[in-house]
């Protein structure tokens, strides 16, 4: 089938979301701009009904929703897989146990035919897992940042730069290449910092186009996701401090990328604290510490986690209590 060019392709990322893939796509099929959408459902190798709840909707809307299959890869795999094959003018990555607020979809598609730009950026809600209900927006202190890339250096302290309020010309992927790592947790922060590295101009679109769902169970941004994929962390992390060590293209914007990693640092050393203490995890991480000590100081010293600085202090002698103390305290 010969799929035209539409104004927005969106990509979901979709392993095994059975539970959640039909509201995402319900949310999705607003009639006013049904034919300037596109949808990938890109099934990561799903082992539940992923790909029926998909095939339901690219058979109502086949000009409209496609689903492509796949072998597992990860998130990453499905992101380089919907640049690939985007028909869209815009690109926007969306997880399959989110969703979008329809009602916004209409003026987002309108904004998107006649914007320009490289990154278009947009708040997004928040919503609890259970209940479904809206508890909060993100991004929207955005509003002041237009016209070219330079302006994000002046976004304050604790800005969101995030993968679910990014919508990226289809064209600035493919000409910059943009490509993240496969078979690996926490890619997003890989495809932040590389699309907003090379983007020459932004625009800010001001209602939210994505809800991201929160506290649900397995999530790997938990306590007990990051547990489990603490080394998928330290890999993107290891390969993003490289990168922005030896790609910055917009020294202005170093600051957000230091703010975005420094984050990643204190989460890997949070990672540390969460496993279950046992010689491994002390080895890992005094060589994590001594990584970070030797080749990013800046990121070191700028650990003011007072559990971290004590283990420094006692190399690491009160590691078990340590991590026990901090078991206790998330229970």
């Amino acid at each position: 089938m010969d799929y035209p060019e539409k104004i927005l392709t969106i990509s979901i990322a979709a392993y095994n979301v059975q539970q959640y893939l039909d509201k995402l796509l319900a949310s999705l099929v607003a009639p006013e701009v049904l034919d300037d959408l596109e949808v990938l459902v890109i099934d990561d190798g799903s082992a539940d009904k992923t790909a029926d709840i998909a095939l339901k909707y690219v058979k109502r809307y086949p000009e409209s929703f496609r689903l492509i299959r796949k072998e597992n890869g990860g998130w990453g795999s499905t992101i380089n897989c919907g640049i690939r094959t985007s028909k869209g003018k815009y690109f926007k990555p969306i997880d399959g146990d989110d969703w979008f607020p329809t009602e916004n979809m209409e003026n987002f598609i309108l904004f998107l035919k006649k914007a320009k730009s490289d990154l278009i950026f947009t708040p997004f809600y928040e919503a609890d897992d259970r209940t479904e209900r809206i508890t909060g927006i993100k991004g929207d202190i955005l509003k002041s940042v237009t016209g070219t890339v330079e302006a994000f250096a002046r976004l304050p302290q604790g800005s969101p730069l995030a993968m679910h309020g990014m919508t990226v010309s289809t064209k600035f992927l493919r000409k910059n290449r943009i490509h993240v790592t496969e078979n690996c947790f926490y890619a997003d922060l890989e495809f932040v910092i590389k699309t907003v590295n090379c983007c020459k101009s932004i625009e800010v679109f001001h209602e939210p186009t994505y809800v991201y769902r929160t506290a649900r169970g397995g999530q790997s941004v938990s306590n007990e996701g990051f547990t489990k994929h603490y080394q998928d962390n330290l890999i993107i992390l290891r390969k993003l401090l490289h990168y922005c060590e030896t790609e910055l293209i917009c020294k202005e914007n170093e600051a957000i990328f230091v703010q975005r990693l420094n984050e990643a640092v204190q989460g890997q050393y949070w990672a540390f604290l969460c496993a279950k203490p046992s010689p491994l995890h002390k080895k890992e991480l005094k060589e994590f510490d001594a990584w970070i000590r030797e080749n990013y100081r800046s990121y070191y010293e700028s650990c003011k986690w007072i559990k971290i600085r004590i283990l420094r202090l006692t190399r690491f002698y009160g590691y078990g209590c340590m991590v026990r103390l901090h078991h206790w305290r998330q229970m």
